[in-house]
């Protein structure tokens, strides 16, 4: 039973790719919608966004245009549409190239496809007038499938959320969201569950979190949107622009793999979501733990370390999201080669850093002094520095927590380029245990840390060689 949803959709994409564009997006948004909508939480319906993917993101073939003409009865009945609604639309000039006998162009047939799709997805006669005008009317077809039908007002909006307008607008702009005209429809039912969903929260939180809150939201989906967007344009748009496809051919396309991709994107979300508050939770409580009488009972003593990339702040402002992910996973990479040599272990990487606990200091600076060595033989990544303190910790859900942990990372935001901070602990370290390990004792050093009242002694570890 649970392959007969694959089968039949997989008879639809067969029959569909040697129709027109139009209908091949038509038929496996169709067919594919009601199983992707979830497709993780059942094997037939990955497999089946997996096939409908497969199928759209295949290039259009270029097409031998024969020089039909077409009736305007003949349009309509192509894009399933009455005469009198495609008479309309030659009457406002959305299709041109009408001869003296009244026909029209395949140019034309394929911009009613077009027109007619957009129309289905809640296109107004204005919005359409002024996409045809601009020339931009793939572009609003595309907007239209990501965000849904524009049907309700800000102040509408706002009414049926039960929430403040100016409240509304505070949090909309906070997310990143453009308001204009307060009574112009722009806004679907998804913003009123939203602005919902955050006027529930006002029983917990004031105003000024909640738009603090929507504040750091905006940022991260304005950094994922553009991530997405830049997939888009490398693995679709580039092939199907060079591909020779008509503008029908691209916008419906790319609308039919948006409109697929997007809702299963909403549990991955909730996914990673959940993942990081459970990570904050735990060092939250990890910290309550250390202060407890109990604490010596879950605490060991490692060395733990951060390694990052300076300037990466600077550098994500003149390269893509995906370009600056590229980076990070590049450190990622080298941490993966380098730490098993000198048996450190990597715990995970955030953002532009990588976390890695050792047995003693000496074997982590080691490990780190050659992480900074391998990474800056890589062309096109900045210096790395890297921060480690050997101490107690707190070890949770193969995690590690404590005061050790933060001192790492702020010796790690402390260090200069190319350069390792250390701070031993109660653990000792002498010049030969150094020296058979190939390093040296730059610099040693008090520093104020943040965090921290006291002064904290600090070893600056260089390679014998330097």
């Amino acid at each position: 039973m649970k392959r007969r949803p694959i089968r039949a959709a997989k008879r639809v994409f067969d029959a569909a790719v040697e129709t027109v564009p139009g209908a091949v997006v038509e038929k496996v948004t169709a067919a594919t919608a009601p199983l992707t909508r979830y497709s993780g939480r059942t094997h037939a319906g990955a497999a089946a966004l997996s096939s409908a993917l497969a199928v759209l993101a295949q290039p259009p073939r270029p097409r031998n245009r024969r020089d039909s003409r077409y009736t305007k009865e003949e349009i309509a009945t192509h894009v399933n549409q009455t005469s009198d609604v495609v008479s309309k639309w030659v009457d406002a000039g959305w299709l041109a190239g009408a001869d003296d006998a009244g026909t029209f162009g395949r140019d034309a047939v394929e911009r009613a496809t077009l027109i007619a799709f957009a129309t289905r997805r809640g296109a107004s006669d204005s919005e359409l007038q002024r996409a045809v005008d601009e020339g931009q009317l793939p572009l609003m077809v595309l907007e239209h499938v990501i965000a849904g039908e524009a049907s309700l007002t800000a102040r509408e909006v706002a009414a049926k959320a039960g929430v403040p307008l100016d409240m509304a607008l505070d949090i909309w702009r906070a997310l990143g969201m453009p308001v204009g005209d307060l009574d112009e429809p722009a806004f679907t039912r998804n913003e009123v569950s939203a602005l919902r969903t955050m006027g529930a929260l006002r029983a917990v939180f004031t105003r000024e979190d909640l738009v603090e809150a929507a504040s750091v939201v905006g940022r991260a989906m304005a950094d994922v949107g553009a991530a997405s967007a830049e997939l888009f344009r490398r693995r679709l748009t580039a092939r199907f622009m060079e591909s020779g496809g008509s503008e029908l051919d691209v916008a419906l396309r790319l609308s039919a793999v948006t409109d697929l991709l997007v809702p299963p994107l909403g549990p991955l979300l909730e996914v990673v979501l959940r993942r990081h508050l459970m990570v904050t939770a735990r060092a939250e409580a990890a910290m309550q733990i250390e202060r407890s009488d109990g604490a010596s009972l879950s605490e060991r003593e490692l060395t733990v370390a951060f390694a990052d990339l300076v300037g990466f702040t600077t550098a994500s402002q003149r390269l893509s999201a995906l370009e600056v992910s590229q980076m990070a996973a590049q450190l990622l990479h080298c941490a993966e080669s380098v730490l098993p040599r000198h048996e450190a272990r990597l715990v995970k990487s955030i953002g532009d850093a990588v976390m890695f606990t050792s047995r003693d200091p000496v074997a982590c600076a080691k490990a780190s002094l050659d992480l900074i060595e391998t990474a800056a033989r890589e062309s096109d990544l900045p210096p790395v520095r890297a921060g480690a303190a050997h101490g107690p910790v707190l070890r949770a859900y193969a995690d590690y927590f404590g005061r050790t942990v933060n001192l790492a990372a702020r010796l790690c935001d402390a260090a200069p380029p190319g350069t390792l901070l250390l701070h031993a602990g109660d653990a000792t370290i002498d010049d030969a245990a150094l020296s058979e390990a190939g390093l040296r004792v730059q610099r040693r050093d008090s520093m104020r840390v943040k965090g921290v009242d006291d002064r904290v002694a600090v070893l600056r570890i260089r390679p014998s060689g330097d």
